[in-house]
Formats: C-alpha cells, sequence, structure tokens
C-alpha cells in the first residue's frame, strides 16, 4: 500500500470465485466516498455460512490478484495467515481482522470496510459488531435482494 494512503476501503469476502462486481463495484465506491485504496481481504472460514469455500485459499487469492487494479487495489493475505497459525477449521472473524489491520497501519490512515446489503442484514450477528464500525465505519452496497435502503432496514429490524 502506499505511503500516500490517508483513507483504506477495507473489502472482505469469499471471492469464490470473484466476479466483475466484486472489482467494479470497489473501484465505484472508492471514489465515491473519497478512499485513496481498496484493500481486497479473503476470508478464512466464515462463522456464518454453513457451506465452505469451493476454491481454496491461495486459489482465491491468486484470481484476486489477477483481476485487480494494482494501481489502485492491493490483496491481503490477513486471513489465510490466521488460519495458518490457528488452524484452518477456526473460523474468522472481522473484527480480529481489522485489529489486526489497524495494529499495522500509520495511525493517520482511516479504515472505511465495505460489505453488501446481504451481509448488513445479519450484521448484529457479527462478533463485536460494534466495535467493527468503530474500527471502520462500514459502507453498505445494496444488492439482492436488498435492492433498496427501505428494504435493507425491513431486513434489519
Amino acid at each position: 500500500m502506499p505511503a500516500h494512503v490517508r483513507t483504506l476501503l477495507v473489502f472482505g469476502g469469499a471471492f469464490d470465485p470473484p466476479h466483475r462486481a466484486h472489482i467494479e463495484l470497489p473501484a465505484l465506491v472508492r471514489k465515491r466516498i473519497g478512499a485513496d485504496w481498496v484493500l481486497y481481504v479473503p476470508t478464512g472460514r466464515s462463522p456464518l455460512k454453513e457451506r465452505g469455500q469451493v476454491a481454496g485459499f491461495d486459489d482465491r487469492v491468486a484470481m484476486l490478484c489477477a483481476a485487480i487494479d494494482p494501481g489502485f487495489a492491493s490483496v491481503s493475505t490477513i486471513e489465510g495467515e490466521r488460519a495458518g497459525r490457528t488452524g484452518v477449521s477456526a473460523p474468522s472473524y472481522t473484527v480480529d481482522t481489522l485489529q489486526e489491520l489497524r495494529e499495522a497501519l500509520p495511525p493517520s490512515v482511516r479504515m472505511r470496510f465495505l460489505f453488501g446489503a446481504d451481509q448488513a442484514a445479519q450484521f448484529h450477528k457479527w462478533r463485536s459488531a460494534a466495535e467493527v464500525s468503530d474500527l471502520a465505519p462500514p459502507v453498505v452496497m445494496l444488492r439482492t435482494p436488498h435492492e433498496t435502503r427501505a428494504a435493507l432496514l425491513d431486513a434489519m429490524r
């Protein structure tokens, strides 16, 4: 990540496989909120998803690296590295990832966390959701089945 970065947009997901929306939407959001850089964070094992990833972690990282624009984005292997330290079957929690990133970043860098409306609808189930919001205020992309703000708010009630 370049030294000039002041606002980092962290985008976590399975990326199994990464597709056009995974690449194009964060680029648009980055411009819209004035972020300098997008950091893609492929997940380890999500505690809220019953189905595991089809592609292995290293394969998902390689696919992302091939798809992103290195002029404003990079891929972090932090969750895969944590899985190596704790065991592959251990769930991966966003709060742990954001805490590690915060410790590694200069204090001047502000983090924002990008995720889809499908995840926002179950955000209340996430481990330490309030701390996630404090570490990196969320930016939510509307998507099926929550394509409007009203639909998302209804799902969150």
